[in-house]
């Protein structure tokens, strides 16, 4: 009897359609909000500066939402809205950043992205940034997404060259080999401020600029992530010869009439 031929492996891949912008004020343009959904149908919306306070209800049909809200201060803050079937597992910021930033776990069966996004406003939270990614992409192992508005007008990212005062920001990258993948500016003054950095390049299928959010500086970044997953064979039943009652089948044989 030949063996029963093992079962096929198949990977399957999932496209996540994303979006990164600054709204400078996600309060005054949430009606803008509900129609850029209804037209791109995203699964997950990465936001800088969205000027809100806890008073503010992030709540989106079909989404959750990951803020950070600015503390003693005035705009500011960030917010991811993540499609409500995807399972996430969320990290309390870090004490190390002095600005505001969300980390979460994005888990596809076996699969996991961690995604980071971050708002540097000014110089003054450099040490705080750097120290803060440094933790994020020592602690994982897992394929990670850093993104945000940093405000490094300064750096030209299609000739890579920057001045030595963005030495700071481009040490953690060259060091942990991390991919820049936004080429084109992101401000109506032609300036790259929305980054998105990865660990692993390959996984982003596309970036493309669209129009500015309502009535924001900066336009919107649009990028694909695809993640192939390997799926679990499907189980196969087997006969366990080792468990037979061979005296039983022993005594069956010799109890048939082989001669009718």
């Amino acid at each position: 009897m030949n063996p029963a031929p093992s079962p096929e492996i198949r990977n399957f891949v999932t496209n996540l359609n994303c979006f990164l912008f600054n709204a400078q004020g996600l309060i005054n343009k949430w009606h803008f909000l509900e129609i850029f959904i209804q037209e791109h149908d995203p699964d997950l919306i990465f936001v800088t500066e969205t000027w809100s306070k806890d008073s503010f209800a992030f709540n989106l049909p079909g989404y959750v939402s990951i803020r950070k809200d600015r503390e003693n201060r005035e705009r500011g803050g960030v917010v991811a809205f993540v499609r409500s079937n995807l399972k996430t597992i969320f990290y309390a910021p870090s004490q190390k950043y002095e600005g505001e930033s969300i980390t979460f776990d994005l888990h596809l069966g076996s699969a996991v992205i961690c995604f980071a996004l971050f708002y540097r406003p000014n110089s003054n939270f450099d040490q705080s940034l750097m120290a803060e990614i440094e933790e994020i992409l020592q602690r994982r192992g897992t394929t990670t997404v850093i993104l945000g508005d940093f405000n490094l007008p300064e750096i030209d990212w299609n000739n890579y060259d920057w001045p030595p005062r963005s030495d700071f920001f481009m040490d953690v990258i060259q060091d942990h080999f991390l991919t820049q993948v936004v080429f084109e500016p992101t401000h109506i003054h032609g300036n790259i401020l929305d980054l998105i950095l990865t660990t692993d390049s390959d996984i982003v299928t596309h970036t493309d600029i669209l129009e500015n959010f309502g009535s924001s500086d900066h336009f919107v970044v649009n990028f694909g992530i695809r993640i192939t997953k390997q799926r679990d064979p499907p189980p196969v039943s087997t006969f366990n010869y080792w468990k037979a009652d061979w005296d039983l089948y022993r005594t069956t044989l010799q109890l048939q009439d082989w001669d009718s």
